[in-house]
Order: structure tokens, then C-alpha cells, then sequence
């Protein structure tokens, strides 16, 4: 059986673009979630750099996640939302993290 996974996404946005970097990820999630993928949870840090921002998405399996990229990617809306949206109020990538779930219920 596989684990669910958590993906968890850590944007910086550019000094003077928080507020923007927070509507962008909720446009994203949006387009994410309409287009069948699991929903976006938006995370702001306590600690960490100054505005960042943190997104979370589960999935069932880091299988499902793999197999979903390729589609995901290539996905007018989605590739838009990035890259117009998001990608300009950002300081640098952002970092991705997998995280398992060890639940034995898993």
C-alpha cells in the first residue's frame, strides 16, 4: 500500500509583492482545483523568510502525484497561472518538499 503524501511549496515573494504572491496562489488553487487535482491549502510561517508563503496539497500516493505532472504541466490554465501569475511576484523558485504519512491507519 502506498503512503499519502503531502506536497508542500515555499514561495518568497519580491520585497513590496506579498499581498500579490497570496492573490496569485489563490488564483492558482482555483485553477488547480477546477481542473480535478487535489485542493491547495495556503500556509503563512511563523518563522522563515519575510512573507513567504506555503502551499499543501495531498495526494493519495507519491505515485499519483507522478503521474499527474505530465498533464498537469501541460495544461493551458495551470501554466498560466504559474508563469504569469505567480513566477513574476517571486524572489526565486520555490522549494518543494515531500512529506510521508507514517500513519499506521495509512
Amino acid at each position: 500500500m502506498s503512503n499519502k503524501i503531502i506536497v508542500k511549496k515555499t514561495y518568497v515573494p519580491k520585497v513590496g509583492a506579498g499581498s500579490d504572491l497570496i492573490k496569485s496562489l489563490e488564483k492558482l488553487a482555483k485553477v488547480i482545483e477546477d481542473h480535478g487535482y487535489p485542493k491547495t491549502e495556503i500556509w503563512k510561517p511563523f518563522e522563515g523568510p519575510h512573507n513567504a508563503v506555503v502551499t499543501i496539497q495531498r495526494w493519495k500516493s507519491y505515485s499519483e502525484f507522478e503521474e499527474a505532472m505530465p498533464k498537469w504541466v501541460a495544461t493551458p490554465a495551470i501554466r498560466s497561472a504559474v508563469f504569469d501569475d505567480v513566477y513574476p511576484t517571486n524572489f526565486d523558485s520555490y522549494d518543494t518538499e515531500f512529506l510521508y504519512d507514517m500513519t499506521k491507519e495509512n
